[in-house]
This record gives structure tokens, C-alpha cells and sequence, in this order.
């Protein structure tokens, strides 16, 4: 009796969640407010839809953010390790808040007769669109040694995110833009309704420098 009972009350949380994200959706003008569409808002259809957007931010040119969504899209995401060769790596390290971490890390080091050091901090990744999307708020690690003999240091920078989604104040918009303001808080009551299931990302940047005299 327990065992059904808690059942019961959790689809009827799972219910109340689907009718308030698909409200949401109709109070927002992204679908009509007819019985048809309304229905039509399932769980199902709730990735269905979050997949079209994803496909098509992937063309746009946000393709980690794309890809991100899509992986969030199953009832048991994997846990994603990103290496020093990916694409993800590579696209991070060109940001600009990875070129000021190891800007404020080599200042630090310098003339200071250090082998080793290491870092955590956290930052925001929000020099492209497609890095907010995919990343925006992440922590980080930086582990350094240096050669001697050369005085070049070795970064390892792991950025580390919970790929998640939170409502969004419209007048703080995450973006800027209302409208991707909009589909994140449709991807958060999404989440509340388990068709987006939150999952690890860890990104690991290797890079060197010359410290100077």
C-alpha cells in the first residue's frame, strides 16, 4: 500500500509539473492555447522538442551547447570526460577567461623560484554564446610544474560543470535576450519534469608558457 501510494503521489507531481511547464509554454506564446497542443506536451514530446531546438542550435553554430542538451535528453545521462585533445578543450582554451587563468598564474609564478603550484577558483565561461549555453558558471583546477632546466611550466586546467538549468529572472536575463531567457526557464521546468536529467562535464586544458625573469 505504501509502495502505490508513493507512486501515485509522485505522477501526480510529475502531472502538476507537465501542466505547469506546458501553461508556461502557452502563457509564453510558444504554443497555442488549444486542447490538441496542450495534451500533445508530454514527456515524449517534451524532448522531442527540446531535440529540434538542440539540432538546430547546432547548426546555428552552437554545437557544445547543442550537444550538451541532447545528452541531457535520457533518463540516465552518463557522466561526460572531455580530454586535452577534444574539441571541447580546444574551444576553451581560446576563451578568454581560460587565457586569464593561466594570465594570473603565470604572473604569480614568476620570479618566484616555484616547481609547482595549484589552483581551484571558479569563473563563468561567457566569451561566446555557445559557451554560456553549454557551460556559463564552472569551477576549475589548475595543476602546474615547471622545468627546470627550460622554465616551462605545464597547465592541466580541469574545468569542471553540473549541466543543469535554474529559472531565470526576466529582468536579469541570463543572456540578455529574453528569448533564450525563455527557453532556458522552459528547459528548467523541463528538467523538474525529468525530460532533461541533469549529468557531470569535466573539460581538461593543457597548456604551456615560458616563465619570466
Amino acid at each position: 500500500y505504501i509502495n502505490i501510494s508513493a507512486r501515485r503521489n509522485a505522477n501526480m507531481v510529475s502531472m502538476q509539473v507537465v501542466d505547469g511547464y506546458v501553461q508556461y509554454a502557452v502563457d509564453k506564446g510558444m504554443i497555442p492555447n488549444t486542447p490538441q497542443a496542450r495534451a500533445s506536451l508530454g514527456k515524449a514530446a517534451i524532448r522531442t522538442f527540446f531535440k529540434t531546438l538542440a539540432n538546430a542550435g547546432k547548426v546555428a553554430g552552437f554545437k557544445t551547447a547543442g550537444n550538451l542538451l541532447l545528452h541531457s535528453l535520457q533518463n540516465k545521462p552518463s557522466n561526460l570526460f572531455y580530454s586535452t585533445n577534444s574539441t571541447q578543450a580546444k574551444q576553451i582554451k581560446k576563451s578568454s577567461e581560460c587565457k586569464k587563468i593561466v594570465s594570473t598564474f603565470k604572473k604569480y609564478v614568476s620570479g618566484k623560484r616555484l616547481s609547482q603550484r595549484f589552483v581551484s577558483g571558479s569563473t563563468t565561461l561567457c566569451s561566446t554564446l555557445d559557451l554560456k549555453l553549454a557551460y556559463n558558471r564552472v569551477k576549475y583546477t589548475v595543476s602546474g610544474s615547471k622545468n627546470k632546466k627550460t622554465g616551462v611550466w605545464t597547465l592541466n586546467i580541469v574545468f569542471s560543470d553540473r549541466y543543469d538549468f535554474e529559472m531565470q529572472s526576466w529582468k536579469n536575463a541570463m543572456s540578455g535576450n529574453p528569448a533564450i531567457t525563455g527557453v532556458n526557464n522552459m528547459a528548467a521546468l523541463a528538467q523538474k519534469a525529468k525530460a532533461i536529467v541533469p549529468y557531470d562535464v569535466k573539460v581538461t586544458v593543457k597548456t604551456t608558457f615560458k616563465e619570466s625573469k
